[in-house]
């Protein structure tokens, strides 16, 4: 089985609705938002990517703070801006096709994990944000 069939078989058993992107990427929708699915030769990346919009630089330096605590503490999920939008994501490698469910829905769960104690941590501040607007 090759991977797309691999990661094909575990969202379908996973009861996530995919489709692919023009790059060949597996796009689906999450509890946590749109989440794309990067592969290659037994590697994957899941990523949730514009969750959050800094609108200055010295937002985005405030919540890389936030970002580096959390990546501290969930070692596999990294948060981190691409321009000026937040993005989480897990990378990693699978051993065999049989494990990639779990490993997915391990990957998931920890991405979730995350962002829920990113949101907790950092309350107040993006309350502080809304209010500049």
């Amino acid at each position: 089985m090759d991977n797309k069939q691999v990661f094909e078989k575990a969202l379908t058993k996973l009861n996530y609705n995919f489709k692919y992107d023009k790059d060949g990427d597996i796009r689906f929708e999450h509890e946590i938002g749109a989440i794309s699915l990067e592969f290659e030769n037994g590697y994957f990346a899941l990523t949730h990517t514009k969750f959050l919009h800094a609108s200055s630089y010295s937002q985005q330096i405030v919540l890389l703070n936030f970002f580096d605590e959390i990546n501290a503490e969930f070692k596999a999920v990294k948060f981190n801006f691409i321009k000026s939008y937040a993005f989480v994501s897990v990378e990693g490698f699978y051993g065999n096709e049989s494990n990639f469910e779990f490993v997915l829905s391990r990957s998931l769960k920890s991405m979730g994990n995350a962002l829920n104690k990113f949101y907790v941590v950092a309350k107040s501040t993006l309350d502080a944000f809304e209010n500049e607007k």
